[in-house]
Order: C-alpha cells, then sequence, then structure tokens
C-alpha cells in the first residue's frame, strides 16, 4: 500500500472530521429565548471562522508536503522503487504519519481552547445562561443560536503556527542499491580423526 493511499484518506477524515463533524445544521435557528440555554454550531465555526480557516490551510501544506516526501520514499524504498526495502520504507512512513498527527492534533486543540476562551468570554455578560453545542441538542424549543456572535469574538484570535519544515529523504548508498546482504557462511566441519592408540 502505498502512503498516498495510507495516508491521505485518513488525513482527510482525521482532518475533516473535528471541522466538519456532526449533522446537518443548515436550517434556521430560532433566535428569541424563553430560557438560559444557548447553543453554538461547532461545525459552522470552523467553515467560516477566517482565522480557523488559515488553521486548516496550513495543515493542508504541511499534509502536501509530507505526502511529496512521502511518494519520495516509495520510489526510493517501496515495493518497485529502485531499492526496495520494507523496513526503511515502513519506518519513513510512520514517522511521517506521525509528525502529520500530532500536528493535526494540536493545531485542533488550539482551535477548541479558542472556541472554548470565546465562549466563556460571552458568558460574562449572562453568567446564568448555559451554553451546550448544536450537534447535542435533540429538539429546538426554546434555545438561542449564538454561534455567530463566537466567530465574530473569535476574529482577533492569532493561532500559532509552525513553520513547515523541510523533510529530507535520506537516498540509498550503492551497497544498498545493488548489493545484497551476504549470509553468514558456517565454516567447514573438520574430518574426524581418531586418536592415537596409547603406547
Amino acid at each position: 500500500m502505498t502512503f498516498a493511499k495510507k495516508m491521505l484518506f485518513p488525513a482527510t477524515i482525521i482532518l475533516l472530521s473535528p471541522f466538519f463533524s456532526g449533522c446537518d445544521e443548515s436550517k434556521p435557528q430560532q433566535q428569541k429565548t424563553e430560557s438560559n440555554i444557548y447553543v453554538i454550531n461547532v461545525e459552522r465555526i470552523f467553515k467560516e471562522s477566517p482565522p480557523v480557516k488559515q488553521v486548516k490551510a496550513h495543515i493542508e501544506e504541511l499534509r502536501q508536503k509530507l505526502q511529496h516526501s512521502a511518494d519520495v520514499v516509495d520510489k526510493l524504498y517501496g515495493e518497485k522503487g529502485t531499492a526496495p526495502s520494507a523496513l526503511t520504507y515502513s519506518s519513513s512512513i510512520n514517522t511521517l504519519n506521525k509528525y502529520f498527527d500530532e500536528e493535526r492534533q494540536k493545531s485542533s486543540r488550539e482551535v477548541y481552547n479558542a472556541i472554548h476562551d470565546k465562549t466563556d468570554q460571552w458568558l460574562k455578560n449572562k453568567p446564568e445562561a448555559v451554553v451546550i453545542t448544536s450537534q447535542s441538542v435533540m429538539a429546538n424549543g426554546y434555545q438561542a443560536d449564538i454561534t455567530a456572535d463566537i466567530i465574530r469574538l473569535m476574529a482577533d484570535v492569532k493561532f500559532h503556527m509552525d513553520d513547515i519544515p523541510d523533510v529530507t529523504v535520506k537516498l540509498p548508498t550503492n551497497k544498498e542499491k545493488f548489493i545484497q546482504p551476504k549470509r553468514e557462511e558456517k565454516p567447514a566441519a573438520a574430518e574426524h580423526q581418531h586418536p592415537l592408540p596409547p603406547k
């Protein structure tokens, strides 16, 4: 299995699931409330918040760069590569996947923390209110959607994004390329010699 099949599909699922999880929230929410319960649509925040869009673009750029490195690894060390090596191939792919997954999870945590902080900021004016996610709501009832308010509050959020690293793929040496490892030859068994009879 190539890295493209191994990484792109899981990366898409992993990357999009926190951004686009939950059911369709496109229907309008009732804005008038007779209770202290309010809802936020996290899916909409991930789709519409400009700072979050920058994070998503950064993760996609990282994914593309790591995918390019994976393609190089496949051409060198994959089954049809110029220097096939199952151990080197699997180790390299696992390293790339692990790095991508760590960066994606870190970015996702930062976004969710920002949403939580801005929701707390909104609650300062309504300390008696309770805010839940719209994905958790079974019926709309009298809940009011405050998603637009949270998106506005998040406009000034600055997410820290590490520079995308340069990935260097180690080229195989001539020995790795053309010389198969030699099996250790066992020494020939010595001829059995009878001991001299005692004098």
